[in-house]
């Protein structure tokens, strides 16, 4: 018997401008990002007067997005205009936060066939206040406001550290003195505290407070004692 081999010939069909043309869809023109997702602000007082006061700035750098973008964007999230940017011009854009809270700041462009792109950030702003009286026989009341600079949330907390020395100016004629602290606000008093500061030595108030919310005093109270003292208070109002 003959031996017949039986061979398929299967066509192969190039189907030339089908296949190789398939493509993924372009990726976004935008790509900014941040130099930083949290900041502070510092606020100085000596005296019950602003000594210094120092605000973060937080920049978007859009200069890794594409080149046909027309024109570059910030909303800042705090109900200010946004700040924007011709491409032509640069590529970053700086944003100063003068009050506390969390932002959703929002970073955008402008296409040149007059499409848009947002890519938002979110953006922490904590503040530290810093008071310093010297040589007081009279104390003033620090106030400072919790409020955010938006409508979001209020802070997580304040921390309060706060350090009252009754110095020994002359030797040996000074005397004790007792303090009293009183944290307020527009429902009353929060925290109060008191100690007794011997000649020389010093005495320290830390706390925390959750949740605060408006305006908030920290009332100092010499209640016994002659001597004059030197205060300081340092509160963080912090957002996690």
């Amino acid at each position: 018997m003959a031996n017949w081999k039986l061979t398929l010939i299967v066509p192969i069909l190039f189907l030339s401008g089908c296949v190789g043309n398939i493509q993924d869809q372009p990726d976004s023109n935008l790509n900014a990002i941040v130099d930083s997702n949290t900041d502070l602000i510092t606020i100085i007082y000596e005296d019950g007067e602003i000594i210094s006061a120092s605000y973060p700035t937080i920049g978007f750098d859009f200069s890794n997005s594409s080149s046909s973008v027309a024109q570059l964007g910030v909303d800042p999230g705090d109900g200010r205009t946004p700040t924007t940017l011709e491409s032509t011009t640069g590529n970053v854009i700086e944003i100063e936060y003068q009050n506390h809270g969390l932002y959703n700041a929002t970073a955008f462009i402008i296409n040149e066939d007059g499409t848009q792109e947002n890519q938002t950030f979110q953006i922490q702003i904590d503040q530290r206040i810093e008071w310093y009286e010297n040589n007081t026989g009279n104390p003033q009341a620090l106030p400072f406001d919790t409020n955010p600079g938006n409508e979001w949330p209020p802070p997580s907390h304040f921390f309060m550290n706060s350090t009252i020395e009754n110095p020994s100016f002359v030797e040996p004629d000074g005397r004790e003195v007792t303090v009293s602290w009183d944290i307020g606000n527009h429902e009353g008093i929060c925290q109060t505290n008191n100690g007794e500061i011997e000649n020389g030595e010093s005495l320290e108030w830390r706390t925390i407070h959750f949740a605060p919310e408006g305006d908030h005093e920290i009332k100092l109270t010499i209640e016994d004692g002659q001597d004059r003292i030197n205060v300081q208070h340092i509160v963080e109002i912090i957002y996690e």
